[in-house]
């Protein structure tokens, strides 16, 4: 049965409310004692999550917005002393209010592994393509001892912001380039990457057996690591960042202005990773939401050009591959956004789809 029913939203942890009046479809879903039944009506997708950044002075009231619209984890990039500031407690409240998971995704490396230790130690950063230490990008792979800097201060972090998943996200530096030293040059940045990820992820399992950490594909880490294999606790997180979004993610000619790469090839990229990581425990980050991206990271941004269609196709595609974990960027999104568009419609519409989703 669908309901008619109307979708809040709410304005920023501050105060004043916004609401959307929008037609929706919930699930109803009454209780049964066959397992069976209960599987079938149970949402295909685990996680269907939203990356929401963190602006405590724009935010809206994403805890609520979440919880109305069927979404089950929130990410956000944070760092220094946001864990102790007020906006923080009350969010982590809200969210465990909604039984919302709490994760922090963050491109790491350039903190794990400060660069005022270039001086101290050249042999722990990346050679460049001149055969030159620069403490730039990413470090190198080989160094022992950067290794065991960048596992330790993932693993503070994680204390420091502890993720109610158990599941970590310490990515490279966003396009960063690799080490080429003679000990790493024949590494693709793929494997280079789950050296790295392979050391952080035992510290973390030092510290408590069932941590997890993503291997971020992304940029030149979207084809599959060929040469080292993940440990124990690694999973996938595949971002077809280069891809377009006006054509489904399975289109065999269509491709983003300026780029190579065909929206399918990312799907054959994605088959060779699953071959490596269960699709059980992959998660797919995707852009649909994205304002910041559409907006080309540059504000006032504009309304986001929202394809339905082309989400529904890109999940079934997902599916397919047996992924049950979702998240999309939604950056951009706060109370500027509402003030200038007054519509936030696509958050309700893409977490109840993946809520209603069955195979």
């Amino acid at each position: 049965m669908r309901n008619r029913r109307d979708f809040l939203k709410h304005s920023a942890i501050s105060a004043s409310a916004f609401f959307l009046s929008q037609t929706g479809a919930l699930a109803s879903c009454g209780q049964t004692t066959n397992q069976k039944k209960e599987a079938e009506d149970s949402p295909y997708f685990k996680v269907r999550g939203l990356n929401i950044g963190w602006d405590s002075q724009k935010m809206l009231d994403w805890p609520t917005l979440a919880h109305e619209a069927g979404v089950n984890l929130l990410a956000v990039t944070v760092s220094g002393t946001v864990s102790g500031s007020d906006p923080w407690k009350k969010f982590l409240a809200d969210c465990r209010k909604y039984d919302i998971q709490v994760e922090n995704h963050q491109h790491a490396l350039s903190s794990l592994l400060p660069r005022k230790l270039f001086e101290e130690d050249p042999s722990m950063f990346r050679m460049d393509e001149n055969g030159k230490r620069t403490p730039d990008f990413n470090c190198c792979p080989s160094s022992a001892k950067a290794l065991d800097i960048i596992a330790t201060n993932a693993l503070k972090n994680a204390k420091d912001y502890p993720s109610t998943t158990g599941r970590y996200f310490f990515w490279q530096h966003d396009d960063g380039k690799m080490c080429n030293c003679p000990a790493d040059k024949e590494l693709s940045a793929s494997d280079q990457l789950l050296i790295v990820e392979n050391a952080i992820i035992r510290k973390l399992r030092e510290d408590n057996s069932s941590n997890t950490l993503a291997h971020l594909a992304y940029y030149d880490t979207i084809p599959a690591p060929s040469k080292i294999k993940p440990e124990e606790g690694i999973f996938l997180q595949y971002a077809p960042f280069e891809r377009t979004w006006d054509y489904p993610i399975s289109d065999p000619n269509a491709k983003k202005a300026g780029k190579d790469i065909i929206n399918i090839e990312y799907l054959h990229h994605l088959d060779e990773n699953l071959k490596l990581f269960p699709a059980e425990t992959a998660e797919i980050l995707e852009y649909w939401l994205d304002v910041s991206m559409f907006s080309s990271w540059t504000q006032p941004a504009v309304k986001l050009p929202w394809k339905k269609e082309i989400f529904l196709s890109d999940i079934a595609s997902y599916a397919k591959r047996g992924i049950r974990d979702i998240v999309s960027y939604v950056i951009y999104v706060d109370q500027d956004y509402m003030k200038m568009y007054k519509d936030i419609g696509f958050i309700y519409e893409y977490g109840q789809e993946l809520k209603n989703y069955r195979v």
